[in-house]
């Protein structure tokens, strides 16, 4: 299951930001063009909800240009292909939110909402249809938010001028990206940097 679509508003300083990506995309662009704010936002649409309700969102993300706001959007797509189809098991722990096309395609959309009044914070997740519409699933949305994180890990490597350090069989991060990935043992020896 990939991510195949995002749209960022409100964040930072993403006005409005809409994009695709395929199985392997770069971002690439000057210091202060929104690269981490991009990843930051996935990052915390996908990241769980913490058990006392910790908000990792901070005034600091709400947009500040052109005119102030007091809300985010964060909406992900995730879609299947006849090249990349999705396990039996994802559409059947997914189902509500896992939506079939004419084409016979499954198309998933998460929206993150994070809301600022009165000093507070406030996160909400929501399953939409294609025309952006709140689903009702049987099971609950953070059930089915846990389910969806197991199919889609989330790794970020950290950009540094040796990158043998970042792809170390010493370094953590490394070895959880290669066992998330069912790597086998010999192409992943032919990776790792002595």
């Amino acid at each position: 299951m990939f991510l195949t679509g995002v749209r960022i508003q409100g964040f930072r300083g993403l006005g409005d930001v809409q994009f695709s990506l395929l199985p392997k995309t770069v971002l690439i662009g000057e210091n202060n063009a929104g690269k981490t704010s991009v990843l930051d936002a996935i990052r915390l649409a996908l990241r769980s909800t913490p058990a006392k309700r910790v908000s990792p969102a901070d005034e600091f993300d709400f947009a500040l240009t052109p005119v102030p706001t007091n809300q985010f959007s964060v909406a992900l797509s995730f879609d299947s292909t006849k090249e990349h189809p999705w396990p039996d098991e994802c559409i059947q722990q997914l189902d509500g939110v896992a939506l079939v096309d004419e084409a016979g395609n499954y198309h998933i959309r998460l929206r993150y909402v994070g809301t600022r009044s009165d000093g507070q914070i406030e996160e909400r997740w929501d399953f939409l249809n294609q025309i952006d519409e709140i689903l009702k699933p049987r099971d609950p949305v953070e059930t089915l938010r846990r389910r969806l994180q197991s199919f889609v890990p989330l790794y970020q490597l950290e950009a540094v001028r040796d990158a043998g350090d970042q792809f170390s069989s010493r370094n953590s991060l490394w070895s959880s990206l290669l066992k998330g990935a069912n790597i086998p043992e010999t192409e992943r020896l032919g990776l790792e940097v002595d």
